[in-house]
């Protein structure tokens, strides 16, 4: 703050001296010619708080830059500046706002007087004051590194708290020095000594953002009265009130409202009443909306039989929807699903409506079904279970060993393997057992068929069933570290569970890696044409006699049947080919 009614500016400084010196003979000499006559000091001041504000990231602070931004657009950046004015004992008849421009642009900013419920530590977008009413003026275009004044007098008074708020319209930022920059902003004021001049009544005015619109209408008023008001009433004409200076009000209802405004200080108070000043308008109906017709599928293509799963993706609340698939079939769902069952290319439609009226969407060729490809010509499929069973140690379980051994003499070693058979479309061309060896002999042992009552974990030589009958195939001789194949064509028919035993003649234990071990058996399955269904057929040895008569029955069934089921006037009688029947 300086008092002798000269204000020093940076492109000053080589002259203070001179000035300074110039200034004291002036008052002398003033003071010796009219010594009544009043002198006028100036108090200079830097602003108490400062911030700018960023409508892209609206809750953040930016108090503590060094820089004050303004900016048009997007993002826009608003300023404010708060001086606390103190030490005036008379009239103000000069007040001046001074920034320093560091960075400049054809609108340096226009400057609004706000209210000062606002902190520099925690202003942002979302809780800054308004920048509405009446600005005090426009900054103009400014170069780079330069000092711009505005007039404030209109608003400066007294002693007090005064907070501005600054504003641009150019897209080319303004950057000016913050309280916490090399140049601080600066509030001037000339005072004239002497009295203060008594203070006066407020005169009450404002204005208002909009005067008319549809209904709900948002409202921005802005206090314009003078001689420093203390206190404001609003009355918005519509039942409902407020005591802030620059209130916002929403209006519900259609009608026509008359605003007034009380604004008062410690001489007295004023009003000022504005008739008929807002004109809401009830909203237009919306116009009709039409559905707009969109949907996806889950899958476009692939191979028959083909389910797609479509989604409705319309928009404007559709309450009806019709779909064309393209291969015949329709639904009425909003998101339906459908099973392609023959190889093409579909053209999808969807019509959706409501009361407003329909519209289509159409997808051509959306989805394509080729037919399935032909069977792999060879499956392989590792064993469900296998396990050793030896018959010295009766009721022991070798089920999770990682190998499997075949011996004869004591003890004696037998193993068994199980594999499900299944997905086969074709006939079975050839079925081939692959065993890995882990350790030769000379004979390997010979594989019988066995039903599939085993389990793994619970097979035993006790309960293990029995090798009887012609085997269906002899291994012969192994290697060790070589796979060995047998040919199980002749017992493998296709889909089913096949159970199979191993045993040797030889004492010289053949090894081969089990399920466990690294190279567990395979059952390989070489598929041919596709499998006709069975035709049943079957004869009997005899068809009459006297009771009890026992008949032999043989199954004649051709295209190779996999299951069979006897039956006879009185029970059940088989599930075996060939049956036996008294």
């Amino acid at each position: 703050m300086f008092q002798l009614g000269y204000l020093l500016v940076p492109w000053q400084r080589p002259f203070r001296l001179l000035s300074l010196m110039a200034i004291a003979l002036a008052i002398l000499f003033l003071s010796s010619v009219h010594p009544n006559t009043s002198a006028a000091s100036l108090l200079s001041f830097s602003p108490t708080q400062d911030a700018h504000v960023k409508s892209s990231s609206p809750t953040n602070n930016y108090g503590n830059d060094s820089t004050v931004r303004l900016r048009a657009g997007s993002p826009t950046y608003n300023g404010y500046f708060q001086f606390a004015v103190s030490g005036v004992t008379g009239s103000v008849s000069q007040a001046t706002l001074r920034l320093y421009v560091k960075d400049g642009s054809p609108d340096v900013g226009t400057v609004y007087l706000v209210d000062n419920g606002w902190d520099e530590a925690t202003v942002t977008w979302n809780n800054a004051p308004s920048l509405s009413g009446s600005p005090l003026g426009n900054l103009g275009a400014a170069g780079n590194r330069v000092w711009v004044e505005l007039d404030v007098t209109a608003v400066i008074s007294s002693n007090g708290n005064y907070s501005f708020g600054l504003t641009s319209s150019s897209t080319n930022s303004t950057y000016f020095d913050s309280s916490e920059g090399a140049n601080p902003p600066q509030l001037v004021l000339t005072v004239d000594d002497g009295p203060p001049p008594p203070p006066q009544a407020p005169v009450a005015a404002f204005s208002a953002s909009i005067t008319n619109g549809n209904a709900p209408l948002t409202v921005n008023f802005s206090d314009a009265s003078s001689n420093s008001p203390t206190s404001w009433a609003w009355d918005f004409g519509d039942g409902n009130n407020s005591t802030s200076q620059n209130p916002s009000h929403i209006y519900t209802t259609a009608g026509t409202y008359t605003v007034e405004l009380t604004v008062g200080n410690n001489v007295g108070s004023d009003v000022e009443t504005k008739t008929d000043y807002i004109t809401v308008s009830d909203a237009p109906p919306p116009p009709p909306a039409v559905p707009v017709a969109a949907f996806t599928a889950n899958v476009t293509t692939g191979n028959a039989p083909l389910q797609v799963n479509f989604t409705d993706e319309s928009s404007n609340n559709p309450t009806s929807w019709a779909w064309n698939f393209g291969d015949g079939n329709t639904s009425s769902s909003q998101s339906p699903s459908h099973t392609y069952t023959t190889a093409g290319t579909y053209t999808v439609v969807l019509t959706a409506a409501n009361g407003d009226g329909s519209d289509s969407e159409t997808k051509t060729n959306y989805i394509t079904v080729t037919d399935p490809p032909p069977p792999a010509d060879n499956l392989t499929f590792p064993p469900l279970a296998d396990a050793y069973v030896k018959s010295s140690s009766p009721t022991a379980n070798y089920g999770r060993d990682s190998q499997i051994r075949t011996r004869f003499g004591n003890p004696d070693y037998d193993f068994y393997l199980k594999f499900k058979v299944e997905g086969l479309s074709g006939s079975v061309s050839q079925a081939v057992l692959r065993l890995y060896v882990n350790d030769y002999s000379n004979d390997g042992g010979a594989v019988y068929v066995v039903d599939n009552s085993w389990e793994e974990m619970t097979i035993t030589a006790q309960n293990a069933p029995g090798l009887s009958g012609l085997p269906v195939a002899q291994i012969g001789a192994t290697t060790n570290g070589q796979w060995v194949e047998v040919d199980l064509t002749a017992v493998i028919h296709g889909n089913n569970t096949y159970s199979f035993g191993i045993s040797t003649s030889s004492t010289n234990s053949a090894y081969y890696s089990s399920k466990e071990g690294n190279n567990p058996p395979q059952l390989v399955i070489t598929q041919g044409d596709p499998v006709d269904p069975p035709i049943a057929a079957f004869s009997a040895d005899v068809t009459s006699g006297e009771t009890p008569l026992d008949v032999t029955f043989t199954d004649e069934s051709s295209n190779n049947p996999t299951s069979w089921a006897w039956g006879s006037d009185e029970r059940s009688a088989a599930t075996k080919q060939n049956s036996r029947y008294t």
